[in-house]
């Protein structure tokens, strides 16, 4: 029996000392169990401490664990403390480390190991992995993740004395050295940042959960507050529209706690076609189906000025609202866009066009699609 495997919400635990060696600089201390995971390149590492004091090493010698600090202790009673942000970030990325090793082994019958890691990413590597097409394969990999994310299968932890395998649904079973969460849903997200191809073989780096989605969609995130939109005889009026920047962190409460999905509109801009005029790309949409929906955030996917026009092959037509990003403080947004809805009157031949990354209109299409869309709707 494994502390750390079988109670990995444990974050606290008053322990004896079985016995200790060596100096103030470096001493060494056998416990006969720990809530900690054992120090080592292959699984994620905890922070611990004991007695207040920072553990530097933990190592396994047969049914004990040393832990290793650099001070002294006057008692042999320890409590042992683990950051519970840090196992719990550890947990999501080591689940989605070994779903991902069982894909690798299950799809193109290559290993996955790990190469580094801290709470923010992992990084592993596939050797041999000539026979990848990077470009197709880890997008159709990062694809098939999050759907086993999203279908909420369980993880099932089978445990022989001291051997840990997970077995998922459909997914394939193997071993595991570290705690993992009990449902595939608690990862939330998967996005693979990053890839490389070495001599050693294929090098990825990937996120989980809140931090995914945060770097997905916190980074220059815009808010459009609308005043007042108003339409008769086919001509569009805008009294006023402000943008702020705003960080998603502080409308997070009020995001999840709405049964509509603030992300429709959004969805349904990076589905449409996209027009190109001057040689820039354009991506165009009935105003009336974006603004009728619980807009919320504006993407900086979205870097250009936004044109309201009458006739979307007609430039002259165009009213042009220049890209003015000012702080607007205490902004009640969600009061604000209730007044604003529903609207009682067709709007017709109304567009709205906003330049758009070819990079990021794919990959949200496909990830903010699949994860926002459920967790909202739910």
């Amino acid at each position: 029996m494994l502390y750390y495997m079988d109670y990995p919400y444990m974050f606290e635990i008053e322990t004896t000392l079985k016995s200790k060696k060596g100096s103030r600089n470096n001493l060494n201390l056998v416990l006969t169990n720990s809530i900690a995971s054992p120090s080592s390149k292959n699984i994620p590492t905890d922070l611990v401490k004991l007695n207040g004091i920072k553990v530097n090493k933990i190592t396994r010698q047969e049914q004990d664990f040393v832990y290793e600090i650099k001070g002294s202790l006057s008692t042999d009673k320890l409590t042992i403390e683990i950051d519970k942000k840090t196992r719990i970030e550890n947990m999501k990325n080591y689940l989605a480390y070994i779903i991902l090793s069982l894909l690798f082994k299950k799809i193109y019958a290559l290993d996955c190991k790990i190469v580094s890691f801290n709470e923010d990413f992992f990084k592993v590597i596939v050797p041999a992995a000539g026979l990848i097409n990077v470009e197709r394969d880890l997008k159709d990999m990062e694809f098939t993740l999050n759907h086993i994310i999203n279908s909420s299968l369980d993880v099932k932890v089978n445990q022989n004395k001291d051997s840990y395998t997970i077995n998922i649904p459909s997914v394939g079973q193997g071993k595991i050295f570290y705690p993992v969460p009990s449902n595939t849903a608690e990862l939330k997200l998967a996005i693979i940042k990053s890839f490389e191809k070495t001599d050693k073989g294929l090098e990825i780096t990937f996120q989980t959960g809140d931090k995914a989605y945060n770097y997905l969609l916190l980074k220059n995130k815009e808010i459009i507050e609308i005043k007042n939109l108003i339409n008769y005889e086919g001509e569009n009026i805008v009294d006023e529209i402000n943008f702020t920047k705003r960080s998603l962190e502080d409308l997070k409460d009020e995001l999840y706690d709405l049964k509509t999905n603030v992300y429709k509109y959004y969805l349904d801009l990076i589905n449409e076609d996209v027009y190109e005029i001057d040689g820039k790309k354009f991506l165009t949409h009935n105003i009336k189906e974006i603004f009728i929906k619980d807009l919320k955030l504006m993407i900086d996917s979205f870097d250009a000025d936004f044109k309201f026009i009458t006739n979307p092959k007609d430039e002259n037509s165009e009213f042009i609202l220049k890209n003015s990003l000012e702080e607007i403080d205490d902004l009640d947004l969600i009061k604000e866009l209730q007044n604003i809805y529903p609207f009682n009157y067709e709007i017709k031949k109304q567009y709205i066009y906003g330049e758009i990354k070819d990079e990021y209109r794919e990959r949200l299409k496909e990830l903010i699609d699949r994860y926002i869309y459920s967790k909202l709707n739910k």
